[in-house]
């Protein structure tokens, strides 16, 4: 179906407004541009399709049809009505040509573009829609930090903070003060120091002694600089073990959560909880969490290991 441009960034509008606000209109920006939320996940995206994209891509079927004279009603009525007997290499829409069609020649204009001729489409033997849109997507590099923060052992309201913060998109005061909301930058939690994302989740005290509670009760004692570091640290060291890999995914995606909580409750309600309240919360959730994943296949010694996480 030929869907209007207007009607697409409709579309794209509401996803935007919902996404960020949870209402169906707002003229908030989001967070993170458009552009990049359209990217797949392994490419630091959510997923999301761009509306215009992708209804090319679903044209681009009509064109492949043309291109491979299918006998069908509808092919044999374009060439009918407006090739005549032409190829589509040798023909150009006339101006008193319907809209519909000038659209779908629009589309097959665009397809060219990205590489996608008439030529080649006459050698393949089927359309893949989805196979377009990533072409007309073009190649972007896989982030290696992608993986841990969509483990699906994290849950995922956890996942979406941790997204964002690894990007540096977090609405902390040293952004607020760049968006002209604040003035003064200073840390919540400590009133020392700008409140960035790497103050707030590895230079400060309060996050450092949650790291160390949580950290010793895994297992494994390290100190990061930066989020990318961490789960790079991850990959490297849990490699070979593949559930302590993501009880630590999880484990670091519930921190990021956890702590922006203790952030808000100070900035909106002065109020600032514990550490070790802090940590005990961030155990509850992970173990909660597996709770719900206890059926899945383990090696012995994960099994192990994952028990003895209940006993401290």
């Amino acid at each position: 179906m030929v869907l209007p441009k207007t009607i697409l960034k409709q579309v794209e509008a509401i996803c935007r407004a919902f996404l960020w606000t949870g209402q169906w209109f707002s003229s908030t920006p989001g967070n993170v541009k458009w552009e990049s939320v359209c990217k797949g996940k392994k490419e630091g995206g959510l997923g999301f399709r761009d509306t215009v994209k992708w209804n090319i891509a679903t044209l681009g079927k009509h064109v492949w049809a043309m291109a491979m004279e299918k006998d069908n009603l509808w092919v044999k009525w374009i060439h009918s009505v407006y090739l005549k007997n032409k190829t589509l290499e040798h023909y150009h829409p006339t101006i008193d040509s319907s809209w519909y069609w000038k659209k779908i020649w629009e589309a097959k204009m665009e397809l060219e573009r990205v590489g996608i001729t008439t030529a080649k489409l006459r050698t393949w033997t089927h359309y893949s829609v989805k196979r377009v849109y990533q072409i007309m997507k073009g190649e972007t590099e896989q982030l290696q930090w992608s993986r841990n923060v969509w483990d699906r052992w994290s849950i995922l309201k956890h996942s979406f903070f941790s997204w964002l913060a690894i990007q540096d998109r977090l609405k902390t005061k040293e952004r607020l003060v760049q968006y002209g909301v604040l003035q003064d930058d200073t840390c919540s939690l400590c009133g020392g120091g700008a409140e960035t994302i790497n103050h707030l989740y590895f230079d400060f005290q309060y996050t450092q002694r949650v790291l160390e509670l949580v950290t010793s009760w895994l297992g494994l004692g390290r100190t990061y600089r930066d989020l990318e570091s961490a789960f790079k640290w991850i990959n490297r060291r849990l490699s070979q073990q593949k559930v302590k890999k993501k009880v630590w995914n999880a484990a670091v995606n519930a921190i990021v959560y956890c702590i922006w909580q203790v952030r808000n409750s100070m900035v909106w309600k002065n109020q600032k909880q514990q550490e070790d309240h802090t940590a005990k919360q961030i155990k509850f959730l992970i173990l909660s969490r597996l709770n719900k994943l206890r059926g899945r296949k383990k090696k012995p010694n994960e099994e192990c290991w994952i028990d003895s996480l209940y006993n401290v």
